[in-house]
Parts: structure tokens; C-alpha cells; sequence
């Protein structure tokens, strides 16, 4: 997620690309309330002010006129991050820029290190993540008078459940990195293509500039 912070246009552009090919309608919602919560967060942490939804829905006119006047699908719904869900994303937000400053090129030294060292940081975000949770659905809890064991399976909110599972697959996915790049002989080469692909488009969008 870090790497839409402080969003330049070309970036936040890409992202709309990105969401406007997907066709699961969940995962459309989610990135939609992301790229709100992104311009949010650029502009003092404040929530929801008229001054982002403008911004927001400016990106997305922008878009539709440049691609086939075809209108953006976030462009339909009714985007609105509270309170509650903007604490949620940023402590997953921080979690991602966490995971995004792991030292991969030195993994093969002191791998071992690096990834207990993510952990620890993981296991205090997520006991962060699910305080808040738990201590918002209490409060909702007891302003309906329902009890929190009758709620506790329920699905907070459709932008939230998309967004863990994406957390969980992503640590799961740098152990199996960790595993592959350590123990088979194919890590290394994997590695290089991925920075000579990285790199590539880095030099496309620095061209656009």
C-alpha cells in the first residue's frame, strides 16, 4: 500500500487502471475506498472533507475523458471512509510500508533476522488492528444493545475484508520468498528479473514525467 503514498498523478492514474480492468465487485469497492482513504491521508490525516471528494472525483473525470470517454467504475459509488476504517487502513498501511523496508538484496546473509524482525513488528500491528476492532464493535454493540458474541462473526465493513485477506496473503507470501530465495538455486536469478523488470517501468514512468 506505501507506494501510493504522496501519490503523484502518473501513479494514481496506474491504479485506476488497475481498478477499472478488475471485475470482482468487492475488490472494485475496496480500491475505490483505498484511493480515497490515499488522498486522505496526503492531506493532514483529515477524514472526509469536501476538498478530497472533489479530488477524488476529479482523478476520475480526468480518466473517463482520456480513455474512450468511458467512465470510471469507482465512479459510481458512493465513497465514504469513516473514522473507524481510516484508523483500520492506516495501521494495515503501516504494516505494508513495514514489509516494503525488509533489506531483500541482504536475505541470503542474515535472512533470519531480518524476517523475526518483521514478525515482531507484524504481531504488534496486528494486536493494534485487533483492539480497535474489538473495542469498536463494543461500542456498536452497545448502542444497538446487541451482545458482542452475537456479532463477532459478522463482516465489519466490505472494504476491510478484502484488505486483510490481501495482508495475510502478503505475509505468507514473503515466507514462501524467504524459503525459495534461501534454499533453492533459482532464487537469485528470480531476484534479478524482478529489479530489471521493476526498473523498466521505472524508467517508463520517469520519461512520462
Amino acid at each position: 500500500m506505501d507506494k501510493f503514498k504522496n501519490m503523484s498523478p502518473s501513479c494514481t492514474f496506474l491504479f485506476l487502471s488497475e481498478l477499472q480492468s478488475m471485475n470482482h465487485e468487492t475488490l472494485i469497492e475496496a480500491g475505490c475506498n483505498y484511493l480515497y482513504y490515499s488522498l486522505e491521508n496526503n492531506g493532514g490525516g483529515t477524514y472526509y472533507n469536501q476538498e478530497n471528494t472533489n479530488l477524488f472525483y476529479k482523478f476520475l473525470t480526468v480518466y473517463g475523458e482520456s480513455l474512450l470517454k468511458i467512465p470510471h467504475k469507482c465512479k459510481s459509488r458512493n465513497v465514504f471512509i469513516t473514522m473507524s476504517d481510516s484508523i483500520i487502513l492506516k495501521l494495515i498501511d503501516d504494516m505494508y510500508t513495514e514489509y516494503n523496508s525488509l533489506n531483500w538484496r541482504k536475505m541470503g546473509e542474515v535472512g533470519e533476522n531480518i524476517l523475526m524482525n518483521f514478525y515482531s513488528k507484524a504481531d504488534f500491528f496486528i494486536s493494534q488492528y485487533n483492539e480497535h476492532i474489538e473495542t469498536n464493535e463494543m461500542a456498536s454493540s452497545e448502542i444497538r444493545g446487541i451482545p458482542v458474541s452475537e456479532k463477532e462473526n459478522s463482516c465489519k465493513t466490505n472494504i476491510l475484508f478484502p484488505i486483510v485477506v490481501t495482508f495475510v496473503v502478503t505475509t505468507l507470501s514473503s515466507i514462501l520468498l524467504f524459503i525459495f530465495f534461501k534454499f533453492t538455486a533459482f532464487g537469485p536469478s528470480l531476484i534479478y528479473k524482478i529489479f530489471m523488470k521493476r526498473n523498466y517501468w521505472c524508467d517508463i514512468d520517469e520519461k512520462r514525467k
